[in-house]
């Protein structure tokens, strides 16, 4: 295992365990933190965007998540990500708790529990395109249980059956948070995209 991904899983185990403590319910945490400096330079930060995205039936069905006075880092996210996805044209569905996933492939079998060990292959970027880590280069896939992971990768491997892949945009508040990685990658605030293939599950 090289260091890099050490590093990675060492800091997905750290913030993991920092969201267990501020909220030891399972479910994912609606957090609505104060407005914070915002590690993007998309002009949706500041509620503008291209009309025009809006025009699709993807950006009519995405409008009602875009918000136009945004007084939270959640809802600062949020716009961020409606103006990704619709850039992309990325058919995405939007979980409860602000995660935005794409199934792109379905797998066979039972979903993963929160008491499951899996194995994956993923890899992690920035919404700029920036990739921070990728275990398909590597040839390392990643075994480890479901509940040790950051709140999005949690709640996502739940909606996944071995040989399923999933494109993931993953708000601050359900990744790194406003500590981002020091040092690292990862800024304060930062919204993630992850690819990830489940390859199995175990006890």
């Amino acid at each position: 295992m090289t260091k890099s991904i050490v590093i990675l899983f060492i800091t997905l185990l750290a913030v993991s365990c920092q969201n267990k403590k501020a909220d030891q319910a399972a479910a994912m945490p609606a957090v609505e933190t104060p407005v914070a400096p915002v590690a993007s330079t998309s002009s949706v930060a500041t509620a503008k965007i291209d009309e025009s995205l809006f025009t699709t039936p993807l950006g009519q069905r995405l409008k009602a998540d875009f918000n136009p006075t945004p007084g939270s880092q959640g809802s600062i996210d949020q716009n961020i990500i409606v103006e990704y996805v619709l850039k992309n044209n990325l058919d995405v569905k939007r979980t409860a708790s602000g995660l935005y996933y794409m199934m792109e492939k379905e797998g066979k079998g039972n979903t993963a529990k929160a008491s499951d060990i899996v194995t994956i292959n993923y890899k992690g970027y920035l919404l700029d395109g920036t990739e921070f880590d990728n275990s398909y280069k590597k040839g390392q896939p990643l075994t480890y249980g479901v509940s040790d992971f950051v709140p999005g990768w949690t709640e996502a491997l739940q909606l996944m059956k071995p040989g399923s892949k999933i494109k993931l945009i993953v708000p601050s508040a359900l990744g790194y948070g406003q500590m981002g990685t020091p040092g690292g990658p990862i800024g304060p605030n930062a919204v993630l995209a992850f690819d990830m293939d489940l390859l199995s599950i175990g006890k």
